[in-house]
């Protein structure tokens, strides 16, 4: 057995740059873990914020398309078909 005097390490450099290579590599796996779920999850809710943001815009846009001139909610309630040549206050055929 080995004695160890006031001032001198148990352990040489080595050892201790091994077992502190070990220990962080144990705590980098160990936060891998911890933070892998985390990193899916946030993946996933940005796919489904992006869908959400795209279905959004789909309905704005057949909206504005349906309250356009002759879109389903257009609202107007006889309208004429102007055709080109023709005055509209005159009434000659």
């Amino acid at each position: 057995m080995r004695r160890v005097h006031a001032g001198q390490r148990a352990t040489s450099p080595d050892a201790l740059i091994t077992l502190w290579g070990v220990l962080a590599l144990m705590i980098s796996f160990a936060l891998f873990v911890l933070l892998l779920p985390v990193a899916i999850g946030l993946a996933i809710a940005c796919v489904v914020l992006v869908g959400i943001i795209w279905c959004v815009a789909w309905v704005r846009v057949k909206w504005a398309r349906a309250k356009r001139p002759n879109g389903m909610l257009d609202g107007r309630r006889n309208v004429r078909v102007r055709m080109p040549g023709h005055d509209s206050h005159s009434h000659e055929p």
